[in-house]
């Protein structure tokens, strides 16, 4: 069966849309694949033409020149396909000049070959009484050996591209089935099938080729800035990223993701992610699930051990069903050292400054009480060798009773020493264990009212912190919080008679921390020198609160409890306000 398209109408509708392609391409200079596209769109309007000119043409003269012409184009058009894919891969420091060149020599030689040698380089068939230009069998071969060649290196190219970025499948199988398929054309077209020449009706299978490339590179959103700079991002993050699928096979990960120690070989996709990841599978698999998780795992790394920080987000199509999920791993080995170390430097100026207070705590109060313990055993003895045995009995009597006092406040010492060991560790369970110690003693009852209400730590690490998070209130804090606290339930234990309850309450105040302790005691007048002299505490309290840039307000009166109010910077608070 012979097919008759000698008609322009086919290859003019084929310029036509080229034309319109290329008009559109010349306006998107700024995006990657246009500069080479926009030529090889050019290319094909110019082949087209010529087809359309063959059909009309009346002199064998330029019957052979339409014809050459298309056989130029044909064999431009394989070079630039190659172009437009590196380009558009991101691979175009492949395209130096010296490159250039030897793409487009094949090109030059069959010019210069269809001037000089015009016989051997054609010949003329009559298919249904219609003379046709085909080329020597020999050109056949080599133009479609040079083409295919081309075109693996751009499906080369291409399929690198895909492995790399699996989520643009589409566009990148459009570009490859816009290049194979002119060629494929090409190879299956007999010409005893049709009345022009092979090469004539090429380009009707050209303009499948234009369609192709130009819904892959416009109507995909693989080149816009948004995916590229995604995928810029990730490739060149310093965390590592991996990706499974919903049966945990390993389908993406990024280059920081092959530098990962313990890794039993190199990554290969399509592996199950036990094989692929060897013992980081134990790490990471528990934090497969259907919310984010965030958790540090300890790696050792030969003789040493590297601590990873893993964010694990699951992958959710939008009617809900999960089909993989992502792995971020960050080494935080060295931040994790400089924590401990900046912790174990805070703790130790806590203790210095602690050792300080309780000097002066000591000078202040317990020397006070042995001095007086001197004195009236001094006077016992005075009246002794009187022989005032009444007032010798007194002195011994109030002797006995300060002597009882200074072992009370002693015990009571230590014990709030040993209960603030390590209050930085877990500031809110030290306070609770603190005040239900304080409830069984005294018998009063006790209320703790802490306000969860989580704040966001730092703009980088945007991570949602409650107040009683260690990493929000600094050693020195805690310390002197707690000492703050103990000395205020001492005071009501010792003074505040008539009282029922204590409130305790602790909160966050526009990065402040804010701890009020409230008794339903009989009070005091904060004014009276005799009530100052008598709560020597309140002094003590305000020392320490000075100390950690804070301060007390008191508010009490007779008959009406007593209310302290403490209020301190925040850990938070000083990292913004430094920033």
């Amino acid at each position: 069966m012979v097919v008759n398209i000698n008609q322009p109408w086919p290859y003019l509708a084929v310029a036509a849309f080229a034309a319109l392609i290329g008009w559109y391409v010349w306006t998107q200079p700024h995006r990657p694949g246009t500069r080479y596209f926009g030529w090889l769109v050019g290319l094909w309007l110019v082949w087209a033409l010529a087809a359309a000119l063959q059909t009309v043409s009346k002199s064998p003269e330029l019957d052979y020149t339409s014809w050459v012409l298309q056989t130029l184009c044909a064999l431009t058009a394989a070079p630039l396909q190659l172009m437009v894919a590196l380009e558009y891969t991101g691979n175009e420091k492949w395209l130096a000049r010296r490159s250039l060149y030897l793409l487009f020599l094949p090109t030059l030689f069959m010019a210069v070959l269809a001037i000089t040698r015009p016989g051997s380089f054609a010949s003329i068939e009559i298919h249904s009484g219609i003379p046709v230009i085909v080329g020597a069998e020999w050109i056949r071969w080599i133009f479609y050996s040079y083409s295919l060649i081309l075109v693996l290196t751009s499906l080369g190219v291409l399929l690198a591209c895909l492995l790399r970025a699996p989520a643009f499948r589409a566009p990148i199988l459009l570009i490859i089935l816009g290049q194979i398929f002119p060629v494929l054309a090409y190879a299956a077209v007999d010409p005893q099938w049709i009345t022009v020449s092979p090469i004539q009706v090429t380009i009707l299978f050209g303009g499948f080729s234009v369609l192709a490339y130009f819904v892959a590179l416009y109507s995909f959103r693989l080149l816009q800035a948004i995916p590229v700079a995604r995928d810029m991002v990730i490739s060149h993050m310093p965390y590592s990223l991996i990706v499974l699928d919903a049966e945990n096979r390993l389908v993406d990960f990024n280059p920081a993701a092959r530098e990962l120690p313990e890794l039993p070989g190199k990554l290969a996709l399509q592996q199950p992610a036990s094989r692929a990841l060897g013992g980081w599978w134990e790490q990471i698999a528990p934090l497969i699930g259907g919310e984010p998780v965030s958790q540090d795992v300890v790696v050792h790394a030969g003789s040493e051990a590297q601590i990873y920080r893993v964010m694990s987000l699951p992958l959710f199509q939008t009617s809900g069903w999960r089909m993989g999920q992502v792995f971020v791993l960050e080494d935080v080995t060295q931040a994790r050292r400089a924590q401990r170390q900046q912790s174990q430097t805070l703790w130790a100026q806590a203790t210095l400054q602690e050792r300080e207070l309780l000097a002066d705590e000591l000078h202040d109060g317990l020397s006070q009480s042995l001095a007086f313990l001197n004195l009236q055993a001094q006077a016992a003895q005075v009246y002794l060798r009187s022989g005032q045995g009444t007032a010798a009995q007194a002195s011994l009597s109030r002797l006995s009773e300060v002597a009882g006092l200074i072992q009370a406040e002693t015990r009571d010492l230590i014990g709030d020493l040993l209960s603030v060991s390590l209050p930085a560790e877990n500031f809110c369970d030290t306070l609770r264990l603190m005040l239900t110690s304080f409830e069984h003693e005294t018998g009063l009852a006790v209320h703790l009212e802490i306000d969860r209400k989580p704040v966001v730590d730092t703009i980088v690490d945007a991570e949602l912190k409650s107040i009683c998070d260690p990493t929000r209130i600094s050693p020195t804090v805690a310390v002197q919080i707690v000492r703050i606290t103990q000395e205020a339930l001492a005071n009501v234990r010792k003074h505040a008679r008539g009282a029922n309850q204590v409130n305790v309450g602790l909160k966050d105040v526009e990065g402040q921390l804010l701890l009020t302790i409230i008794d339903d005691g009989i009070g005091f007048d904060p004014t009276t020198p005799q009530a100052g002299g008598k709560h020597f505490g309140l002094q003590v309290m305000r020392q320490r609160a000075a100390r950690i840039g804070g301060h007390i307000v008191i508010e009490a009166a007779p008959g009406k409890g007593t209310c302290i109010e403490v209020c301190v910077p925040l850990v938070a608070n000083e990292i913004r306000s430094s920033g």
